[in-house]
């Protein structure tokens, strides 16, 4: 043969594997993610104005504003989607839809719910799902592919950035706790 020796495959080694029964945390600032879509926002916005940037460099002026549009949809979606999730399911809703009750409350009577649960997605859904394929058709009808093809660019660069942020909190994950 030639001589030539293939190293073995290596593996993928944690660098959390000491802690094996806890979760790897993540590199936010508050132990809940709170902070999660705020600084995904941030990090947004400077990917989006670099992108905007490299299309004045190349020309393609007509493509900034479809482009920056999904942007905003994206960015629309992702801030009502978490105001919705943080305003109807509250640690204490869910511990009283479970039937746990805190030492605090004796009495298992729920707290009046302005907007929670089930009902609130609900709603969401029932406003939001129109409202976008209103826009999509919208979009559809009165741009050309070229902008179209911005439009949706913008879109996705948000989901993609998200799941760069995941990644990155999967394969170094904050040791500090901060």
């Amino acid at each position: 043969m030639s001589g030539l020796k293939v190293p073995d495959a290596p593996t993928l080694i944690r660098s959390s594997v000491v802690e094996a029964d806890s979760p790897a945390p993540t590199n936010t600032t508050t132990a809940d993610g709170s902070d999660f879509v705020p600084r995904t926002m941030k990090t947004f916005a400077v990917v989006v104005a670099g992108a905007v940037f490299l299309l004045a460099a190349i020309g393609r002026f007509v493509w900034i504003a479809p482009f920056v549009g999904g942007a905003l949809l994206g960015t629309a979606l992702l801030v009502a989607w978490e105001y919705v999730i943080r305003r109807a399911f509250t640690a204490e809703q869910v511990l009283l839809a479970r039937g746990v009750v805190s030492s605090a409350d004796g009495d298992k009577t729920p707290p009046k719910k302005k907007f929670g649960g089930k009902r609130a997605l609900l709603a969401f859904a029932l406003i939001k799902y129109p409202a976008v394929g209103l826009l999509l058709w919208w979009v559809a009808r009165h741009m050309a592919q070229q902008e179209i093809a911005a439009f949706m660019s913008g879109f996705v660069l948000l989901q993609i950035v998200i799941g760069l942020r995941g990644l990155g909190a999967y394969l170094f994950p904050n040791k500090s706790g901060k």
